[in-house]
């Protein structure tokens, strides 16, 4: 009768101890995750070590990337403006410079908004892609007055920020004019001023600051009102009083001094009246003969 063997099922112990060293988290984790990865770059660092090899995979990527940009999907084809006018419209295309069609990718939008803002016309400035359309919505500043410099006119805002040049007096006839150093630096000021000044808004040529330190209304007929650094409202006020009694700036008096807060000073021409003079001198006014 032949006689059946059988292998013994048990490991052997070298092959126990090496089941139980696989089985350890941190053997595992390097066999399984660390070794492959760092077999993988060491291949890529060889591989990259040649500058022909990586010269030759960059353009390849440069190419593919350029073709990617380059679909119809991702192409602006024009241009649309929401909110400015004629001349500020041709202002923002000539900063941006853009030859359509473009790539999205190429335009730098907050780039571009800092380029648009920074247009003295603009006050805020939005761009957005719709549709392969580039589109400015701006918001332009209002100019209040005319700054008449040495070098021109100028229009300004309610912040005494510039707006633009203004090319002709004429083209801004609902515009107050203010003059002189340091005015635009003080609209509000100003426009605080004209605001007090409504009575006689139709004789009004304008604001003239004086030394940087206070302002003068001058008004047709060549009368001035000469106002003090400090409280120039209520100092106007009191002047638009006295032609409200007395008609004081209908008659031919030169200009009204303000200036000192405690004495009212009236310059007549030449040949005032002379029942004006005693007038004056009776309500308490100092005329300068």
């Amino acid at each position: 009768m032949q006689q059946v063997t059988q292998n013994d099922p048990a490991p052997s112990r070298l092959n126990y101890r090496l089941n139980r060293l696989m089985l350890t988290p941190v053997v595992w984790v390097f066999l399984k995750v660390l070794l492959p990865v760092a077999i993988v770059l060491v291949l890529l660092l060889w591989w990259a070590s040649d500058a022909g090899r990586r010269q030759a995979a960059f353009g390849i990527y440069t190419g593919l990337w350029a073709q990617f940009q380059s679909q119809d999907v991702f192409r602006v084809q024009s241009l649309s403006f929401q909110g400015a006018s004629p001349i500020v419209t041709e202002d923002i295309r000539e900063v941006l410079a853009l030859d359509f069609p473009i790539s999205s990718f190429e335009l730098d939008l907050p780039l571009m908004r800092s380029v648009v803002v920074g247009l003295d016309a603009i006050e805020t400035a939005d761009l957005q892609i719709e549709n392969r359309v580039l589109t400015v919505t701006v918001t332009e500043r209002v100019p209040v007055v005319i700054w008449r410099k040495r070098g021109g006119l100028e229009l300004i805002d309610a912040q005494g920020v510039l707006v633009g040049p203004a090319k002709r007096r004429t083209d801004w006839p609902n515009l107050p004019v203010i003059t002189g150093e340091g005015a635009d630096q003080m609209v509000e000021e100003a426009l605080q001023l004209l605001e007090v000044a409504k009575p006689v808004l139709d004789r009004l040529r304008g604001l003239e600051r004086r030394g940087a330190r206070r302002w003068d209304l001058v008004l047709t007929d060549d009368q001035k009102i000469l106002l003090p650094e400090e409280n120039a409202t209520d100092a106007l006020r009191r002047v638009l009083a006295y032609d409200q009694s007395i008609l004081l700036l209908s008659r031919d008096v030169a200009l009204v001094d303000m200036r000192l807060p405690y004495r009212t000073t009236v310059r007549l021409r030449s040949g005032g009246l002379v029942d004006y003079i005693a007038y004056s001198e009776s309500q308490g006014l100092d005329v300068d003969k």
